[in-house]
């Protein structure tokens, strides 16, 4: 009989200690889970709010930060501004007056200022060079790409020998058949005198790599 009651009992034991077991297991797996899964969400949260940032074009910046990089962006962009704009001044001002042969010659390429020396004033720039002159002289140079290119002065040219075209424009309608002297003399290197009429007198020649043209 005692033994028939025995079996029961030890069998509802086993059942309790069974089901204890394994409800502190299940409760040490949420608490183990649990802390993984908020990290997993708080992750998820900060790169989504990351992305819908950039989405709507804020900067990754704080905003005293953004401030800051817009004043050094406008900054430089304002000494870049600054240092073109005296570069520019600069450079005129240099193209103002230049010095050729230890003498100050100004520029001259306004035929407003100058409507006598249109001529010449248009002649300088078809051949993309710029006129110089002595003040209150009647000296005159053109210089292309700072080199000097022809000296002109009353009744006297000289002219790199590559500016040939341009001098012989000056007697194009002043002296017929002087272009063809300055040709042949080109050609040969001798001197070649050229009686235009009864007081004018040319002689054209090569003189230290310079194609001359003077009264005589």
């Amino acid at each position: 009989m005692l033994q028939k009651l025995l079996i029961p009992i030890f069998m509802v034991v086993v059942f309790l200690v069974t089901s204890t077991i394994h409800f502190q297991a299940s409760q040490s797996h949420v608490d183990a889970d649990q802390p993984v899964d908020i990290n997993v969400r708080a992750t998820t949260i900060d790169a989504n709010s990351s992305v819908q940032k950039q989405e709507k074009g804020e900067s990754p910046l704080g905003n005293k930060d953004l401030k800051e990089k817009r004043m050094v962006d406008r900054s430089s962009q304002s000494i870049e501004n600054n240092r073109t704009q005296v570069e520019t001044l600069t450079r005129a001002h240099d193209e103002a007056k230049i010095i050729i042969d230890g003498y100050e010659y100004i520029l001259i390429m306004d035929d407003e200022k100058f409507p006598n020396l249109r001529k010449l004033i248009i002649l300088a720039g078809k051949y993309g060079a710029k006129l110089y002159g002595i003040e209150y002289s009647d000296v005159f140079a053109m210089t292309k790409e700072g080199e000097t290119i022809a000296h002109i002065t009353s009744g006297h040219y000289s002219v790199l020998p590559a500016y040939a075209e341009m001098i012989k424009e000056i007697f194009l309608d002043e002296y017929i058949g002087i272009q063809e002297k300055i040709d042949l003399v080109l050609e040969t290197s001798a001197p070649v005198t050229v009686k235009v009429d009864e007081y004018t007198i040319y002689k054209i020649y090569i003189k230290d790599g310079w194609l001359m043209i003077g009264t005589s």
